[in-house]
């Protein structure tokens, strides 16, 4: 395959991935803030089924940044696109925000200071309420330019960028005995680091590496195993040193980590191969895809996440680890499946005001 011809052919694969990993980050969500993997005692046998769910969904994130990578690059990007994303921030940030401070039912939760209010309201952003999408816009704003220095790169050059990311921003990691963040990547909470997965997303779309779906699938749970396996050491050593995480680990299971960042290239590489054939398959997961982002926007809300979520399923943690797994699935089915339901007015809102037109309403009047 050509790598400088991109097909502008859908790949509706990527968009399956894209609904898959944000269904992965309610699953890290559910254990993390939920309170399961601090819920029980270290070392159990629900402490470690935990673990592993949290390990395989923890490429999740580096995820949606490759997705970014591989659906952007080489495609004109209008700076105006992001101004539909911004206003889904803003609407949810806004609603949500407007709710727990003047509907008793949520208001019951937690009170809403003036400061709270004018952040949800007006600076979504600035004040990071989403970490995630706070660093994206950052991102999102040099995209025009990086990709224009990759079609300025052959296959060779572009491989070489993403080996140096790799071997300087993720394997070095493993070398990093002082817990110093030498790069201030800040353990993958970056612009940078969304530029750098941004740039490798890129290269699987241009250059796509030679792997079976199942070949990637084994590879992908050997990434998850090892960075399983090799945290309980660590995790033993944090605690034996008097830690207060929990043993909650972050040496091999965090986003820097190179077993999280290929397991991440490998559920690209393997759904990139996913054909969708029939036009309502196609149909449902295009517009499944498109809500996807919202399911993140709506329930990482600070009021809901902290004030509604936190420490709610901890129960969990005592109970027989099979059952602990499927409710964990069961619980973030459930609450993806309602922030989609909800989204859904949302999305009629912004169709009757035609606000996925204003990019290229705008674009056509002053050429971005």
């Amino acid at each position: 395959m050509n790598g400088q011809n991109l097909s502008s052919e859908r790949n509706y694969g990527i968009d399956l991935l894209r609904i898959t990993a944000m269904f992965m980050v309610v699953i890290l969500h559910i254990l993390g803030c939920g309170g399961i993997l601090k819920g029980g005692e270290s070392f159990s046998a629900n402490y470690v089924t935990a673990w592993f769910l949290e390990t395989a969904a923890y490429c999740a994130v580096n995820v949606f940044a490759m997705i970014s990578g591989y659906a952007m690059a080489g495609r004109h990007v209008s700076l105006f696109k992001i101004i539909p994303l911004w206003l889904l921030v803003f609407f949810y940030s806004s609603v949500i925000t407007i709710l727990f401070r003047f509907v008793p039912f949520f208001a019951q939760f937690h009170e809403v200071t003036n400061r709270e209010l004018i952040d949800g309201i007006f600076f979504p952003v600035l004040s990071r309420q989403y970490w995630y999408f706070s660093c994206y816009v950052g991102l999102f704003f040099f995209i025009p330019f990086i990709n224009r220095l990759l079609e300025n790169l052959n296959q060779k050059e572009h491989r070489a960028l993403c080996l140096t990311i790799f071997i300087l921003f993720s394997a070095a990691t493993m070398l990093n005995l002082h817990d110093k963040d030498t790069f201030n990547l800040n353990r993958g909470y970056s612009v940078l680091w969304l530029v750098c997965l941004y740039i490798v997303g890129a290269y699987l779309k241009k250059y796509p590496l030679r792997l079976s779906k199942s070949k990637a699938f084994l590879i992908y749970l050997f990434c998850v195993v090892a960075a399983w396996l090799l945290d309980f050491p660590v995790t033993y050593f944090a605690l034996n040193k008097g830690s207060q995480d929990n043993g909650v680990a972050q040496l091999f299971v965090d986003y820097l980590s190179p077993f999280i960042f290929a397991s991440g290239i490998m559920l690209i590489v393997l759904f990139s191969q996913i054909r969708i054939e029939k036009a309502a398959a196609k149909k449902a997961i295009r517009f499944a895809s498109s809500l996807a982002f919202s399911v993140y926007i709506i329930h990482v809300h600070p009021l809901v996440f902290f004030y509604v979520l936190k420490g709610r399923f901890a129960y969990l943690a005592s109970e027989n680890p099979a059952y602990m797994a499927l409710m964990v699935i069961l619980i973030s089915l459930a609450l993806f499946a309602s922030c989609m339901i909800v989204d859904l007015v949302r999305h009629a809102v912004f169709s009757l005001f035609g606000v996925e037109k204003i990019p290229k309403l705008l674009e056509n009047k002053f050429i971005l």
